[in-house]
């Protein structure tokens, strides 16, 4: 009677465990569906204007073709529904574009990138290049604060958006994943040899340093120096629960719904440790990327494609350049111990590194202290063009002299 018992009391939870947690799937796709970025007109008489109006009534060409001056899209008035969802509507990356905004087409992607260079070259020689490669959700546009101090440092600098993020066009129908590391190294590459560059310094932050390390190891004699920034080197921006979600129907709605809601926001708001210094401009931008067409698809193809991962194996034979590294101390995505083991293992290996660390910061140094990180960044650049293989350095910078607020002679 009692094994009876026991089996009659053991199938019994597992039906119920299984219905409570398919009534919390659909109450939390329910829930967050609903705090969508709502517009100022309905969703009605916005998509009958948009099926009635092509896309350059707009006043938006697609290409190398100017934007009419014509009509504007009003940008809150885009307002998703299921249906737009099922037909990948948005609003077109050109839309969002600055006024120093550069397209090109390569590898099978419509590239957003940013570009100068100085006029002065010596004679004979190659131009100093410094390329910028944002973290996961990042884009051209979180370098705004450190852009202008950045070309002090360099001769040509150059920003681009890796594809499925920023205004980088998010193409579905490709035989192959454009949205992996691997990928995106070639792309890297790719675009500097169209303009011609032969070799150049790399500035990673969170995912894009673990780009910027990979491109190192698999190109050696093209890179001359990297940064790492809050680098994301021994982590995967996706977790595993995240990663089996998009593998199932609902659970694909019920991210992609998080991640627009205010959840999304909520990320955006840890990567702060002051969160008052958040500019509302980097809010706007947020909401206003979300609406690009493919988002949500190339969100759901990103988690599905292989990410970047640098282990000790690839770190025990160094690398040839030097390593400069960039950490918030305060950082709740990425820990300042990361950074740490980073540094040791590639010193153990025999490569030239810095470690500086700026107290009073979360992940996002140059955007929540651009003086700050500016110092840290030259200080770098001056130790590592003048110490000799295997130094290494980990320096805590002054906390009197970097609280926010104050400024960095």
């Amino acid at each position: 009677m009692y094994s009876v018992v026991a089996e009659d009391t053991s199938a019994l939870p597992m039906s119920v465990w299984g219905l409570v947690i398919g009534i919390i799937q659909i109450s939390f796709y329910l829930a967050f569906r609903r705090k969508r970025i709502r517009g100022r007109r309905s969703r009605k008489k916005f998509h009958q204007k948009l099926e009635s109006e092509s896309e350059s009534d707009y006043g938006i060409e697609i290409g190398s073709r100017p934007l009419a001056e014509t009509k504007k899209v009003d940008l809150m008035a885009y307002v998703e529904t299921p249906l737009s969802l099922k037909k990948d509507a948005g609003i077109p990356p050109e839309t969002l574009k600055d006024e120093d905004s550069l397209f090109m087409d390569v590898l099978d992607v419509r590239l957003h990138y940013k570009m100068w260079q100085s006029e002065r070259k010596s004679e004979g020689e190659e131009r100093d290049t410094t390329v910028l490669l944002h973290g996961f959700g990042g884009s051209c546009f979180c370098w705004r604060e450190v852009w202008e101090p950045l070309k002090e440092t360099t001769q040509c600098l150059i920003a681009m958006d890796m594809p499925g993020s920023g205004l980088t066009s998010r193409p579905l129908d490709q035989r192959e994943n454009v949205y992996g590391g691997k990928y995106a190294c070639a792309l890297l590459f790719e675009v500097l040899d169209k303009f011609g560059i032969k070799t150049c310094n790399l500035v990673g932050h969170g995912m894009g340093g673990s780009l910027a390390v990979f491109a190192a190891i698999t190109h050696p004699e093209r890179v001359r120096r990297i940064t790492l920034i809050s680098p994301m080197t021994f982590m995967d921006p996706f977790p595993k629960f995240i990663r089996d979600l998009f593998r199932t129907s609902i659970g694909k709605e019920m991210v992609v719904a998080l991640v627009r809601s205010q959840i999304g926001e909520m990320v955006l708001r840890k990567a702060w440790y002051n969160k008052k210094r958040i500019p509302d401009v980097a809010l706007r931008r947020y909401e206003n990327v979300v609406k690009l067409r493919n988002w949500h698809s190339a969100l759901i193809e990103l988690s599905r494609a292989e990410p970047l991962k640098i282990t000790r194996k690839h770190l025990s034979q160094g690398l040839s350049c030097p390593v400069g590294i960039i950490h918030g101390e305060n950082d709740q995505i990425v820990p300042v111990s990361n950074s740490v083991r980073l540094q040791a293992d590639l010193s153990k290996a025999g490569s030239s590194t810095l470690l500086s660390r700026i107290p009073y910061c979360g992940h996002v140094p140059h955007e929540e202290l651009p003086d700050e990180f500016m110092h840290a960044y030259k200080q770098a650049i001056a130790q590592l063009n003048t110490r000799s293989s295997a130094e290494y350095k980990d320096t805590k910078l002054e906390e009197d002299a970097y609280h926010p607020g104050s400024r960095v002679v």
